[in-house]
């Protein structure tokens, strides 16, 4: 079990609601979760491992097939579940996702815990900032830099490989130190509804560092200064109950959830958009981000599978 291969004699089932190039078939799907609640600690929240059921609920909703995935929480119980998110276990399992990947391939990755900002080492913040994620075992191991992020994932993804990571936690909004970046402001929305999005798109300012090859889109649940909300009641989000209903999670997680359960086909500034109104709904500040390893046409419909620079 563990999250490994269950082979299945059916036929992979075609997404409900998005019409996808057949080549997006021709690889392989895998998926990481990661979730922490930081359970004793002075920063405990509440949502993070709730979070991993939602996303895992929304994936299979889309027809992502979770054959291959893995996940890391402190609740054993969690579909997948493999261990505690340490530091090495994170570093590990983001090898393991990436590992072998080739082109037509799909992957995801989800993480909602902590998020920080630190000085930057290396040079290549225009802000001065690293930004970083925070491990269960942070006070011991100590945290993980959005460079680190980048070496581990973006950069070892030959082309063709495409990967969606969804980061809900706070000073997330370049945590993966990719090129492009829009922010879903309503100016920005507004000004570039039927236009190419190269414009809204600030360059993340970085010393001669691309993309990398393959088309890496991350969601985050903010901008880099914004701190991301840990709700206590995620009943007032409309995704579908299941064991969590009623219970804390992450603001970002169960918007994004919302708007995809909800909305049968749309576009990447019509999903961006939608988060922020969840957002704005509920009384939450944080203006949700995209960055990305290339620019994304944010007319072309939201997909979780095959190149975002393409129109369908």
């Amino acid at each position: 079990h563990h999250g490994q291969q269950h082979p299945s004699t059916a036929p992979m089932p075609r997404p409900p609601q998005q019409q996808e190039p057949t080549a997006a078939y021709s690889g392989r799907h895998r998926a990481l979760f990661i979730g922490i609640n930081y359970v004793g600690s002075s920063a405990e929240l509440r949502g993070c491992v709730n979070d991993v059921t939602t996303m895992q609920k929304m994936l299979r909703h889309l027809g992502f097939p979770l054959q291959d995935y893995r996940a890391l929480t402190e609740d054993a119980s969690i579909d997948g579940n493999v261990g505690l998110p340490t530091k090495q276990a994170i570093v590990d399992h983001l090898h393991w996702l990436v590992d072998g990947a080739s082109a037509g391939d799909t992957l995801f990755l989800h993480y909602s815990g902590h998020g920080t900002s630190v000085e930057d080492r290396s040079g290549d913040e225009a802000d001065g900032k690293d930004e970083a994620l925070v491990p269960l075992d942070y006070e011991t191991a100590g945290i993980f830099v959005d460079d680190d992020i980048y070496d581990i994932v973006a950069s070892r993804l030959p082309p063709g490989v495409r990967l969606t990571a969804v980061l809900d936690c706070c000073h997330s909004g370049t945590l993966m130190d990719l090129p492009f970046m829009f922010t879903a402001s309503q100016e920005n929305l507004r000004a570039h509804r039927g236009m190419a999005p190269r414009g809204a798109f600030g360059k993340k300012q970085r010393r001669g560092r691309a993309g990398g090859a393959a088309q890496v889109l991350m969601f985050s649940g903010c901008q880099d200064d914004q701190t991301s909300a840990d709700v206590s009641n995620t009943a007032s989000f409309d995704v579908p109950a299941g064991d969590s209903a009623g219970s804390a999670g992450g603001a970002c997680t169960n918007a994004m959830a919302e708007i995809l359960y909800n909305t049968p086909r749309m576009t990447f500034a019509q999903l961006l958009g939608g988060m922020r109104d969840n957002l704005g709904r509920r009384g939450f500040s944080q203006i949700p981000q995209m960055s990305s390893s290339a620019t994304v046409d944010l007319q072309a419909v939201f997909s979780l599978w095959g190149s975002f620079t393409a129109t369908y």
